[in-house]
């Protein structure tokens, strides 16, 4: 249902949000940023890394919630560039909006759906 919703919320909003597998990691720093490393988790089907979702998740599946996940990029593990950096800020900042009207309208639909709102 989550996923759902946050999919029809960006259509409205006409941003295309790819859908596939995440991988949280806490060594996401250095321990991912080698090739290697990069491209058998690619090649298993993981789009992206980060460090926070697999607890959302667990928390959520532990209380019997559902929940999901929507990121934004801030750095590219493969081309090196990264918001910290300095580089592709403006872009990560449209796409931290995006991300925020998303989940904000993703929520409002499931609470309208389930009379909370």
């Amino acid at each position: 249902r989550v996923l759902w919703a946050l999919l029809e919320a960006a259509a409205a909003a006409g941003v295309e949000l790819p859908v596939g597998l995440t991988r949280s990691t806490d060594s996401f720093y250095e321990g991912e940023r080698r090739a290697d490393v990069i491209e058998r988790w690619q090649a298993l089907g993981v789009r992206t890394f980060e460090m926070e979702t697999s607890a959302l998740f667990t928390i959520a599946g532990v209380r019997g919630l559902e929940a999901g996940s929507i990121l934004c990029v801030g750095s590219n593990l493969v081309t090196g560039e990264a918001t910290y950096r300095g580089q592709q800020v403006e872009e990560y900042r449209r796409g931290q909006d995006a991300m925020l009207q998303i989940a904000l309208a993703a929520a409002a639909a499931l609470a309208d759906r389930r009379g909370g709102g």
